[in-house]
């Protein structure tokens, strides 16, 4: 096995095919991704990769590559992309506390049904208090701010 140095990738025939600096300035390689299932991740330039031999010769397999942004607990999950610099760009991480932080640990996601409830009944609160002044009733509505793609428990 080699620790190389990802020089760029590409999608060929559905498959990820890495180029990578072997051993020196004139061994430069190509070799398929391994990764695991479901997941669909492209390295960036400069990672440093391994690089292993398979049973069949001359299919080699990039296994893995070395992560600098280790912040998972036990029993954690973290995925994440970075940027072309390899800075942090956004993450979902599973916590071991049953917390689901979607690319910020500072701001809270709203449960939509609790939040709609708490409006309505302030809505026919205020709906009240109007029609006693002889105001029209208000038309708020929420309903535009549900995120049907992302649900909770």
């Amino acid at each position: 096995m080699f620790i190389t140095q990802v020089i760029s990738n590409i999608v060929d025939k559905g498959f990820r095919k890495i180029k990578i600096l072997v051993t020196g300035i004139s061994d430069v390689r190509t070799a398929q991704q391994v990764t695991p299932f479901g997941i669909d991740s492209a390295p960036i330039k400069g990672m440093k990769a391994l690089y292993a031999p398979t049973n069949k010769n001359g299919k080699n397999i990039i296994i893995g590559y070395y992560n600098k942004s280790l912040l998972a607990d036990d029993g954690e999950t973290r995925i994440y992309s970075v940027n072309d610099d390899g800075s942090l760009s956004t993450f979902i991480w599973l916590k071991k506390d049953g917390a689901i932080h979607i690319g910020s640990s500072d701001n809270h996601m709203t449960q939509y049904e609790g939040l709609a409830s708490a409006f309505n009944t302030l809505k026919a609160d205020l709906n009240q208090a109007r029609a006693a002044l002889s105001l029209p009733p208000s038309v708020a509505d929420i309903t535009s701010a549900k995120i049907n793609e992302i649900k909770t428990i």
